[in-house]
């Protein structure tokens, strides 16, 4: 078996990405308020009427969305899709910086 020197591991694990540079060390640092963002507007504002204990039963009574119906179907099976794609079929790419 071969004997690796410090320089050889280090060199690999960077290769490998288990290992962080700097400048991926200082990138991980800032806080991403964009992603929060989104996770705040998308996922606990729809969820304010439940912590007031307020029903949402009136929302089945909106019927000017349905005729958009069929075309959020459509484009939602698209882009499960498109990430069906792209997490399956295509090659991997390496990151290189």
């Amino acid at each position: 078996m071969r004997q690796y020197n410090v320089d050889e591991v280090l060199a690999i694990c960077l290769l490998r990405g288990l290992i962080m540079t700097e400048k991926q060390q200082e990138t991980a640092k800032e806080t991403p308020w964009f992603g929060i963002g989104i996770i705040v507007t998308c996922c606990l504002i729809p969820l304010l009427p439940l912590f007031f204990a307020i029903s949402s039963g009136w929302i089945e009574t909106l019927t000017s969305m349905q005729t958009l119906r069929v075309l959020f179907l459509i484009l939602a099976l698209l882009f499960f899709c498109l990430g069906y794609r792209k997490l399956y079929l295509l090659p991997k790419r390496k990151n290189h910086e």
